[in-house]
């Protein structure tokens, strides 16, 4: 077999015309030295150059000629019937209806683009932009006629151009899902926060009610010093006694009543199953009423964050400066307590994410708010990522909770600072009710009674113990029968 030979089309003698169209200089510079401009070539070079290309053009058309009769004679040719031949004329027409307006475009588009050139120097601010929009509305021409050329192709490519857009859309319908979930997510937390300010106001209400309602305190007899045991709103300490801590659990109290609300809320617009959550916790505990199962969630959240309470440092660190330095260990306790009781958590987390205290913030958080609770609530894991980073999310949910953890590190800071420290206790359940040592979350008169006893359910707040003074210890009490032999 013969040596296969180049078949002519089209599309290749364009290509060559292009090529010389593109190679031919269009400018020479001035000889003197006014500038560095560039002007257009003369009429005779253009002719000349025409010329060339005409010659150019017709030997490659004579030899493609030459080349196709010296073809195997085997090869035989279809006659085209006059309808295909007369859409083949008008696809033809159409082609070099477009190829003759993208070298207009192209050659307009280098002229422009001299002349953008010649703007520079001398630097001319006005010449300059006329000629950058010339040449950006060459550029403009050409995306019009590229976009023109596609749409009369449209038809033969219909169903990969669908294809196209079904994926432009998919990724759009992504992008918009996002957004929305994002929103939601916010939209949660907004409510959510909506949700703590109502319980903080009904709470602030009822201690409006009751400080009217309670007497004056006095000071003791022979006492020369005026101690402000209110510790919510103070300034100054002197040193630690019983009735500051006690006012220090109330502080503790509210805190972890108003993060609970706000874990409720955000369970309710998550659509989680409240009562199955409230029995994984303490399970087969029986509610008279529903609002009682709130309880059981603010006993999760205490449990967890005075988990590590006897210990000087809550077991993050193995230091021994209560034991080495007791005197000294003391004195810095209650400093940091009266030096942090009126800061902001976030500020403080703000300005020292890496103190102690962060660190302890970064580990009851990660102990109490479980990556499935998380997702339920804003659909990521966000919160989670941050503080696993050691970092802190700047993010309402989370500024409630590190307001109940600096409620409890100031408890903590303030145990340690008394000689000896407060022995803490934690009542267990089934213990019979001891009004000595425990209080009741909710009125007796509200649980169900069944002949007069009542036992312990779930405590939900530790007691403490500080010389003859009594932190009682906070739980739910359930009703239970006797037996005969008891």
């Amino acid at each position: 077999m013969g040596t296969p030979q180049k078949v002519s089309n089209f599309a290749e003698l364009m290509h060559k015309v292009a090529r010389s169209c593109f190679l031919q200089p269009l400018a020479r510079k001035f000889t003197n030295g006014d500038s560095i401009g560039v002007t257009y070539c003369s009429s005779d070079e253009y002719d000349a150059a025409d010329r060339v290309m005409d010659e150019e053009v017709s030997s490659d058309l004579t030899a493609d000629i030459n080349n196709d009769d010296s073809r195997n004679e085997s090869v035989e040719v279809y006659p085209l019937e006059s309808s295909e031949y007369e859409k083949l004329l008008q696809k033809m027409h159409a082609m070099e209806t477009v190829i003759a307006e993208m070298f207009d475009n192209i050659s307009s588009l280098k002229t422009a683009y001299v002349r953008l050139q010649e703007a520079h120097s001398p630097y001319e601010p006005e010449r300059l932009y006329q000629a950058d929009k010339a040449v950006v509305a060459q550029l403009r021409k050409l995306s019009d006629l590229k976009q023109s050329y596609r749409r009369s192709h449209e038809i033969s490519h219909s169903s990969f151009s669908r294809k196209i857009q079904d994926m432009d859309d998919k990724r759009l319908q992504e992008v918009y899902e996002g957004v929305v979930k994002d929103l939601r997510s916010e939209l949660k937390e907004k409510n959510a926060e909506i949700e703590s300010l109502k319980q903080n106001l009904r709470g602030s209400n009822t201690k409006k009610k009751d400080k009217a309602d309670r007497p004056p305190l006095k000071r003791h007899a022979g006492s020369t010093r005026d101690y402000r045991i209110v510790v919510s709103g103070c300034a100054a300490f002197e040193s630690p006694n019983p009735q500051m801590f006690q006012s220090s659990m109330l502080d503790v109290r509210a805190a972890a009543k108003n993060f609970t609300a706000l874990l409720i809320s955000l369970m309710k617009d998550a659509k989680w199953d409240i009562p199955a959550a409230v029995n994984s916790v303490e399970p087969g505990v029986k509610y008279p009423k529903q609002s009682h199962m709130k309880y059981a969630l603010e006993s999760y959240v205490c449990q967890n964050m005075f988990t590590g309470f006897e210990n000087e440092t809550f077991y993050m660190s193995g230091s021994l400066s209560s034991l080495l330095e007791p005197d000294k260990h003391r004195r810095d306790c209650f400093t940091q307590f009266r030096d942090m009781h009126l800061m902001e958590p976030m500020e403080l987390l703000n300005i020292l994410p890496d103190c102690p205290f962060g660190k302890f913030c970064n580990k009851k958080f990660l102990r109490i708010v479980h990556p499935k609770m998380e997702e339920a609530f804003f659909g990521n894991f966000d919160h989670r990522t941050n503080v696993v980073n050691g970092r802190h999310p700047a993010s309402y949910f989370y500024e409630m909770f590190c307001r109940l953890a600096k409620a409890v590190w100031l408890l903590h800071k303030l145990a340690f600072s008394f000689n000896p420290v407060p022995s803490h206790f934690h009542v267990k359940r089934g213990m019979a009710f001891q009004p000595t040592y425990m209080e009741s979350i909710v009125p007796v008169e509200e649980l169900e009674e069944i002949n007069g006893r009542h036992l312990v359910a779930f405590a939900v707040t530790p007691g403490f113990k500080i010389g003859d003074s009594v932190t009682k210890s906070r739980v739910y009490l359930q009703a239970r029968k006797i037996n005969s032999a008891d």
